[in-house]
């Protein structure tokens, strides 16, 4: 039986590192293998006022930052009891971490997500949302504030649409075994917007994929999208949120309003996105 996998892309940031953790003790629970990885780019340095130029030696660089994903192994290996591949390759992360996914087909990716300033927000945010946008893998982003912890408690946000069923296959639904988590099914909708008769459609759709797994089944209505899942974040104690990023819609909404700082998962919950096709 080939062993499931864990892909985590790193910078060597603290916020990476904490998701690199998460995702070593994830990966023992789940009894999946753990691989470490890092993409760099060859820079291009000035010498001299003249405009003279220096490019650094791609084979010093790529035996320094084999050092480095080995070294970062290493600290995992002592701190969360678990061996990880560490692999490295030259180019800019979004491309290699997409190519890497195409050939390796991990079953979840896990990524760090830094919460320090606006600018190291916007560079990780766009990168994080380029591979949730494009992967056809599982993504779970780690704000740097988050810990592990067990996952007891899962917030499934939807807008009522007919492949959301997805929610409870594949790793989700191996989270909430493993676990014995609860799902809470959150359909989001302004207010006034869904009468009686839609909220009991939705909820008689959606309950054919929840058999297997503890469930109840809410509805977020609230002018103010953030504040409203907010609210229900901190009320019930979540440990995970899970989405999926259709066009226009919630996740984009939530990382692009200015707002974003005020959410949970932003500081301090993990956030699973799953790709529609799967």
């Amino acid at each position: 039986m080939i062993m499931k996998t864990i892909l985590v892309p790193t910078d060597f940031s603290e916020a990476a590192r904490n998701a690199a953790i998460y995702a070593a003790e994830l990966a023992k629970n789940l009894e999946y293998k753990l691989i470490l990885y890092h993409a760099y780019h060859v820079p291009v340095m000035a010498s001299t006022p003249e405009n003279a130029f220096i490019i650094a030696e791609p084979r010093e660089l790529d035996i320094t930052n084999k050092k480095r994903i080995k070294k970062e192994g290493a600290f995992i290996a002592k701190k969360c009891d678990i061996n990880a591949e560490c692999l490295t390759s030259e180019g800019f992360a979004e491309d290699e971490i997409l190519a890497l996914e195409k050939e390796l087909k991990p079953d979840l990716i896990i990524m760090g997500m830094k919460t320090i300033g606006a600018l190291d927000e916007y560079i990780l945010g766009s990168i994080a949302t380029d591979i949730i946008r494009k992967a056809q893998t599982p993504v779970i982003i780690v704000p740097e504030k988050a810990r592990y912890k067990k996952i007891s408690k899962i917030v499934f946000a939807t807008e009522h649409r007919k492949e959301d069923g997805t929610i409870i296959r594949g790793v989700t639904k191996e989270i909430a075994q493993v676990f014995g988590s609860k799902i809470y099914v959150l359909n989001v909708v302004k207010e006034n917007k869904l009468a009686e008769v839609g909220k009991e459609f939705s909820q008689e759709r959606l309950k054919q994929y929840f058999e297997e797994v503890e469930h109840t089944h809410h509805f977020l209505e609230d002018n103010d999208l953030i504040h409203g899942l907010n609210e229900f974040i901190m009320v019930h104690k979540i440990s995970m949120i899970v989405m999926t990023p259709h066009k226009h819609t919630l996740l984009s909404r939530i990382f692009k309003e200015p707002n974003t700082k005020k959410m949970a998962f932003h500081t301090s919950i993990p956030l699973l996105t799953l790709p529609a096709e799967i």
